[in-house]
């Protein structure tokens, strides 16, 4: 594996739903994306879903579609893999993922991601996001949502 290959990095940008202004990081290795607040990038950590109140929440369908553990994004060199392990279904530009789904990560990579009914990103290499800053969500997870683009 080249060195280029080896610090490539991955963008999921949020477009709709309660995600929707949020933007990850999606490094080399195994990242999962769900629910739960054990993933790796968790969608109840978004800005969104926190600024709703509790009951909203609950009664979410659509949210509530997302699995606690959802999709898991394998980046390993210049590949993607994307592997749904939700009950709710994982969709690559419209077309469901059944099992396991790869494509080459090249400068131009650009596909829509959504889970379950609503939930739905961008995902795209980070040259596309030059200059973009985010801050840290977790200790694994680089994260910026709406609130962090005012400052």
């Amino acid at each position: 594996m080249s060195e280029e290959a080896s610090s490539v990095t991955l963008i999921l940008r949020g477009i709709n739903g309660w995600v929707h202004g949020e933007s990850f990081d999606i490094p080399q290795g195994v990242t999962v994306v769900g629910r739960s607040r054990t993933c790796d990038i968790s969608l109840r950590r978004c800005h969104g879903y926190r600024r709703q109140n509790p009951s909203t929440r609950d009664q979410d369908h659509d949210f509530n579609t997302v699995s606690r553990q959802h999709v898991k994004c394998t980046v390993d060199g210049d590949q993607l893999t994307l592997e749904d392990v939700s009950t709710n279904g994982t969709y690559c530009d419209d077309s469901p993922i059944e099992g396991t789904f790869s494509l080459p990560i090249t400068p131009d990579l650009k596909v829509i991601l959504r889970l379950g009914t609503r939930e739905s990103f961008m995902l795209c290499h980070a040259s596309q996001v030059q200059g973009e800053s985010r801050g840290p969500l977790s200790d694994s997870t680089n994260h910026t949502g709406p609130a962090d683009s005012a400052t």
